[in-house]
């Protein structure tokens, strides 16, 4: 495979997962509004406030994007050099490639983990807006 091919597919890769964190990020931003609106007994939240939650959110969403663009860089530099070494080099290169590959995906596995954490928490408030929760507000299930 080329190092023309890789780096397209790490670019893919990353602006999927960059695509994802910001779908999630806003629909949090939203969902945290309502939960407010509903906790407040229906009054609205303070829009200043909802506007300083969303400001430093996006923040931390185009910190997490350029995070991610310096990652793939890192990686093509090291995918680079892996395919200009020659005899005992290509092993340090291969491996050098492999820990990098490892400690990306473990910090983008503890960011998405701390997503996943947030999402919990806004799906369990707006189960409680919707009566009932998680725990049969819908009927149906096996009891």
């Amino acid at each position: 495979m080329s190092i023309e091919r890789r780096q397209r597919r790490t670019r893919l890769a990353g602006s999927i997962m960059v695509i994802a964190a910001i779908t999630l990020v806003w629909g949090l931003a939203a969902g945290r509004a309502g939960a407010q609106t509903a906790q407040q007994g229906g009054t609205p939240a303070d829009p200043q406030a909802q506007m300083t939650e969303m400001m430093a959110q996006r923040q931390q969403m185009m910190q997490m994007m350029q995070d991610m663009q310096v990652m793939d860089q890192q990686l093509n530099e090291l995918v680079a050099k892996m395919d200009a070494a020659q005899g005992a080099a290509k092993m340090d290169a291969v491996t050098a490639v492999v820990r990098a590959l490892v400690t990306q995906h473990t910090q983008m596995r503890g960011r998405m983990m701390g997503m996943q954490g947030r999402m919990m928490e806004h799906m369990m408030s707006m189960g409680g807006m919707m009566g009932g929760g998680m725990r049969g507000g819908r009927g149906g299930g096996n009891r």
